[in-house]
């Protein structure tokens, strides 16, 4: 399950960043640190490798690319998922660049490993090259560790330095405020989602091979949440026949303005049989694939 890193304060910076610099750290902050093909990239037309780097080090992908073409995209151009461009500490970067362009801070992502190894990299190999002074106190948290989960970072100029403790200059990190954040976040988009697919009705997931409780001789399959008499239901289907389905979320109302719903149950309980209610979800997927010809390529995970 990993464990969480809290970090508070400000890397500050003697001038605002110039465009490109900004968008490297913004880059690396928000994008999966992978090695890419930088020569298959160079040549077909997408990057050039003196400005990404040999692993692409500086290549953040292509924006707006839809999630099957994203994958379809990385299967042929990515070397290596699981690992960074050397140099890179961690697969996702902790930093992003304030809006005023004169610092740095936490990104406040989940997981966010080797803080510290990242402002190494950052200091050593963007900010000192391209003629910027760093200074600033980071104290940080390491959460899982009973001994010595309390540390703190210091940058003057090229020079990035840690120890133990954190230090009295600079606040402690928020990990109560971090978690309401997270809890805050995680209804905002939960309710976008519920009102999306109430507006909508059906959402496509994916196209998978069967899994053991999808009774079908079929290849693959179709994946989908629907919303059905104020119901979600999940639902799988193989151009045929609907495979399986279960009820996701249960009675959706709005109350006071915000969607609700009742509490899970067990997988076993949702499970729907139904003759008449399973077409009804195979009539509206069909109907969903009759008007969206390339739907496939609205695959959403």
């Amino acid at each position: 399950m990993g464990y969480n890193i809290y970090y508070e304060g400000r890397i500050e910076l003697d001038k605002p960043l110039d465009d490109e610099t900004y968008n490297i750290i913004k880059g690396l902050g928000k994008t999966r640190r992978m090695r890419w093909d930088a020569d298959k990239l160079e040549q077909d037309g997408i990057a050039l490798k003196s400005e990404i780097g040999y692993w692409g080090e500086f290549f953040f992908g292509v924006q707006d690319m839809k999630p099957k073409s994203q994958r379809e995209f990385e299967s042929k151009y990515v070397i290596d998922h699981n690992c960074p461009p050397p140099g890179q500490p961690e697969l996702w970067g902790v930093w992003t660049v304030t809006d005023d362009r004169l610092g740095l801070a936490w990104n406040r992502n989940e997981k966010s490993y080797g803080g510290h190894e990242w402002l190494k990299y950052l200091v050593k190999s963007i900010f000192i090259p391209r003629g910027y002074y760093p200074r600033g106190i980071i104290n940080w948290f390491t959460e899982g560790h009973w001994y010595e989960n309390k540390w703190h970072t210091v940058v003057e100029g090229k020079s990035v330095r840690k120890y133990r403790g954190y230090n009295r200059k600079q606040k402690e990190p928020d990990i109560d405020g971090w978690y309401e954040e997270e809890l805050q976040s995680y209804d905002e988009y939960h309710q976008k989602w519920l009102k999306n697919l109430m507006d909508n009705k059906v959402e496509f997931l994916h196209e998978h091979r069967p899994w053991k409780n999808e009774k079908t001789d079929a290849e693959f399959v179709l994946s989908f949440n629907l919303y059905l008499e104020n119901n979600i239901v999940q639902a799988t289907y193989d151009r045929k026949e609907i495979c399986y389905a279960k009820y996701l979320y249960e009675n959706l109302r709005i109350v006071d303005g915000k969607i609700i719903h009742n509490e899970d149950s067990s997988d076993i309980d949702k499970v729907i049989n139904d003759h008449e209610t399973l077409m009804k979800v195979k009539d509206l997927i069909e109907e969903y694939i009759l008007l969206t010809p390339d739907f496939l390529e609205e695959a959403v995970v």
